[in-house]
């Protein structure tokens, strides 16, 4: 078990008000908890969330009306 933070950054595309699609840098965090199950400890269940923030001009679009975007996320898998 282990509990751990990221960072990340890349490119976000979302998809605005009016159906206008905004792809921009992003740069973000995230705060994970990590489980390793199973008779032979080859399971692997990861949860977090973080935020994300986007850069470039704002213009029309303002997907959630704040500055930084939540996210989550959920995974499981094998371990090797």
């Amino acid at each position: 078990m282990a509990l751990y933070s990221s960072g990340n950054y890349g490119v976000t595309s979302l998809l605005g008000n009016v159906s206008e699609r905004v792809t921009r840098p992003s740069l973000g965090t995230e705060l994970s908890y990590q489980w390793i199950v199973g008779p032979s400890s080859r399971f692997v269940a990861v949860v977090g969330a973080g935020v994300k923030r986007m850069f470039g001009k704002e213009g029309n679009f303002e997907p959630l009306d704040v500055p930084v975007l939540p996210t989550a996320r959920a995974n499981i898998g094998f371990a090797f």
